[in-house]
């Protein structure tokens, strides 16, 4: 089926993770810059916490009993 994909060009490869060695040179740099990444999410998510924190509070806890 693949062979006959190929022939009437419909055929599309399939993409996924790349396997290829890191463009960095050193292991120090690799490091570094997953800190650096790893800084920038933490930056994100500190900044969005405050605001989902309140979204959820204000929703209704149904475990409450209604007495």
């Amino acid at each position: 089926m693949r062979e006959q994909k190929k022939k009437d060009g419909t055929y599309q490869k399939q993409s996924g993770v790349s396997n290829k060695v890191s463009d960095l040179k050193t292991i120090e740099d690799e490091r570094e810059a997953r800190e650096d990444s790893l800084d920038a999410q933490l930056q994100v998510f500190r900044r969005l916490l405050p605001v989902w924190l309140k979204q959820v509070s204000s929703l209704k806890d149904p475990r409450q009993d209604k007495t």
